[in-house]
């Protein structure tokens, strides 16, 4: 058996009724970090499974409760066949339970690392799909709910039901009052961080633009970017990377068409005003092609 994590153990977990936590049934615990414990759960109002995240809400000041809810907020107005659907909240016991749809194929950054132990690229055609699915949930953050998610990377791309991609953790996403609007916050997971970001600017859709970019560039190289740059400089090594060097793209045009190089090289120029929108993305052959065909309209009697 492996020794229990002691950090691990300090999180709280929910005082239920045994494997219960209120109208759920505790299946296994499936993740555990900073926030809490996240649960796979059956309903019995749901004939598929899904996952509960309990956050405690005890010993937070009124800041962070607020930051909490928030989540809460964001997950609410998210309504897209390629984003984690939202299911209930609850507080129980002092804990902010979040319940979302489960999705059974793992992430995105599973299948990469699956795929990089084999020694083998994925098919283009799988690529253009995945990335239409991905900027068409992103296009609709930003240009529908003028939403940041300021996190996205394989590892919070989910693969659903089916196979379809499906974007989730937007724990630390921002509204903007205005489509125009920046954020001052520095967030995110440092490899997938624009340049803006981690120079300390402001910034706006941009940096997602970016990291869509950086989950592009993964999917053609099977790596994360700047993994084979990165040194003994720390955190501060790597903004100083991602500031002054660019990612080698060359080699990537010995197995993928120059539309899908060229279009990684849009997402991912320094700056952001250089980068293209995802409506824009979006309309472009290259995803519309990949995009799912609409149902037909029905056909009267």
């Amino acid at each position: 058996l492996e020794r229990p994590n002691k950090a691990a153990m300090r999180i709280p977990v929910p005082r239920d009724s045994g494997n219960k936590i209120g109208k759920y049934t505790k299946v296994k615990a499936v993740g555990k970090g900073s926030f809490g414990v996240v649960y796979l759960v059956s309903d019995p109002d749901h004939s598929a499974p899904l996952v509960l995240k309990s956050v405690s809400l005890k010993g937070m000041t009124a800041k962070e409760q607020k930051a909490t809810h928030n989540e809460v907020k964001v997950l609410k107005l998210l309504q897209h066949p390629n984003i984690i659907a939202f299911e209930a909240s609850h507080v129980i016991d002092g804990n902010l339970c979040v319940v979302m749809e489960y999705a059974p194929g793992g992430d995105l950054g599973d299948l990469i690392a699956k795929q990089a132990k084999e020694g083998k690229r994925f098919p283009e055609e799988q690529i253009r799909q995945w990335l239409a699915e991905i900027v068409s949930a992103m296009s609709y953050c930003h240009h529908e709910l003028h939403l940041l998610h300021r996190d996205l990377k394989p590892a919070n791309i989910f693969v659903g039901k089916g196979g379809a991609l499906k974007l989730g953790d937007f724990g630390i996403s921002k509204t903007l009052a205005a489509s125009k609007a920046f954020a001052a916050t520095t967030c995110g997971t440092p490899l997938y961080m624009s340049p803006e970001l981690a120079k300390g600017a402001c910034y706006d859709r941009g940096a997602d633009v970016w990291a869509v970019g950086c989950v592009l560039y993964e999917l053609m190289s099977l790596k994360p970017p700047w993994v084979d740059k990165v040194g003994n400089g720390g955190i501060s090594g790597l903004m100083r990377i991602i500031n002054q060097s660019a990612l080698d793209l060359e080699p990537l045009r010995a197995h993928y068409s120059s539309e899908l190089v060229g279009l990684l090289a849009s997402l991912l120029a320094k700056p952001a005003s250089a980068r293209p929108s995802l409506g824009s993305v979006l309309t472009t052959p290259l995803i519309q092609d990949a995009l799912p065909s609409p149902p037909p309209p029905p056909t009267g009697n």
